[in-house]
């Protein structure tokens, strides 16, 4: 079983532009999102399993002086939804740790109440909404990244320790 310490938080891809390093362009994902803004690149996206398929796209774009900018994009732009997340610019690509963190720590302004957390607020809404079988919420969220290698695989970690900690809870 893995622990918090088996994953290099300090990994940090060169560049989010593969024609900057040489790198093959990233796999474009698919769905029903608003185009990428010249020289915008999704840097990793949260797939759900939802009836519609949901996603938010985690993006960054460099301004003239060189700073990236983050923001969060999904399929219902006329919702305006606020996302609310840190570091929301950077002077390099981000580090594994602070990927994760932002990506730990998202929130946005339609949130489920009870946890306004981006990631853990959908997990939650769909255990409160009675969806019991935990394989199938292990499984609602896919978190993806082409610059990422890891991050897949380690938010199916905090994932499943999240709903071990969730049972507990709901033991006591």
């Amino acid at each position: 079983m893995k622990k918090s310490a088996d994953w290099d938080r300090s990994f940090r891809p060169a560049t989010y532009w593969p024609e900057q390093s040489g790198a093959k362009e990233a796999p474009v994902m698919t769905a029903y999102l608003a185009e990428l803004e010249p020289g915008e690149a999704e840097i990793a996206r949260i797939q759900m399993l939802s009836t519609l398929g949901d996603v938010i796209s985690l993006r960054a774009k460099r301004d003239a002086a060189g700073g990236i900018h983050y923001r969060f994009c999904d399929e219902y732009p006329e919702d305006e939804k606020v996302y609310e997340f840190s570091p929301v610019a950077s002077d390099e690509s981000l580090t594994f740790g602070e990927i994760v963190d932002l990506l730990d720590g998202a929130r946005c302004s339609d949130s489920y109440e009870p946890e306004p957390r981006l990631i853990w607020g959908i997990l939650r809404m769909n255990l409160d909404s009675g969806l019991d079988n935990y394989k199938e919420i292990e499984r609602f969220i896919t978190v993806a990244s082409a610059f990422y290698p890891q991050l897949t695989e380690y938010f199916r970690w905090r994932i499943r320790q999240w709903i071990a900690a969730w049972l507990r809870d709901c033991r006591h």
